[in-house]
């Protein structure tokens, strides 16, 4: 029987590249992807997602640094935070 996916098919089909990862990091990784079930991430959804968001924060300080008007990230717009703005 065939596996039934349920995920977006650009998720689906985006192209993958390994990395290394230091040992004792993927360690902590490992370790509260276990202690707190209530994230629902696995391993390799934290990752991402932290990624995800480091990408994001450097998007929004280099949106803040180069023009003061709202930026738009994956169909979001995203406005700099007032501190940004105002420092």
């Amino acid at each position: 029987m065939r596996e039934i996916c349920h995920k977006p098919l650009v998720m689906r089909l985006q192209d993958r590249v390994p990395i290394r990862i230091p040992r004792s990091m993927m360690n902590e990784v490992d370790r509260i992807v276990s202690d707190h079930p209530e994230l629902g991430y696995n391993r390799q959804q934290f990752v991402e997602s932290a990624l995800r968001e480091k990408i994001e924060h450097i998007i929004v300080l280099e949106s803040a640094s180069s023009s003061r008007l709202p930026m738009t990230l994956r169909s979001h717009v995203r406005l700099p935070h007032r501190s940004l703005i105002e420092g």
